[in-house]
């Protein structure tokens, strides 16, 4: 099933498979570093690559055309964020915190397909070490949004109901 999409994406340059770009052979000692694998694809097309999979996922893909309102330009720019190793949960779009709500939250049935899906779809594109330190990364993020949400709700909880200390003592009172 990925065999398709992996085919639509465009081919590592030959500087990131260790080969000097002029002469098509290794390179020299004094060439540029070596590029890690984590550089071979860029993350829109990365993006493309996982969104493409998932429209042809029957489930998947009426789940996210669903929140997205059907507007598949969203969900891309979405997983570009989402990819992206240097993004912060604070910078999701609502639409990029419910996609990874999705992907690591283990909700229900879309979560329980989602998550496998996603995990394998990565292995497959970027191989296993690249895609396990990605999804860590997207877990960081899932878990710095449910701090945020429960910071959040223990922040509303506190306002709504002060301490028992910070109300004034009344006389005659049994406490």
């Amino acid at each position: 099933m990925l065999q398709p999409v992996l085919n639509t994406m465009s081919p590592a340059p030959v500087w990131a498979l260790g080969q000097n770009p002029e002469s098509g052979h290794a390179p020299q000692a004094s060439a540029a570093p070596e590029v890690s694998r984590e550089s071979n694809i860029a993350p829109t097309e990365l993006a493309f690559a996982v969104v493409a999979s998932l429209r042809s996922h029957p489930h998947l893909s009426n789940v996210l055309t669903h929140i997205s309102r059907g507007n598949w330009g969203q969900i891309e720019q979405a997983f570009v964020a989402i990819l992206n190793p240097d993004t912060h949960a604070t910078r999701l779009s609502a639409l990029a915190r419910n996609i990874v709500d999705l992907m690591c939250g283990d909700r229900g049935v879309t979560g329980r397909i989602f998550k496998p899906y996603y995990q394998e779809l990565l292995s497959a594109i970027l191989g296993k070490a690249v895609a396990r330190r990605l999804i860590v990364n997207i877990t960081s993020l899932f878990i710095e949004m449910e701090r945020e949400i429960a910071q959040a709700t223990l922040d509303a909880a506190t306002q709504a109901s002060p301490s028992i200390e910070a109300q004034p003592h009344q006389a005659g009172s049994t406490d």
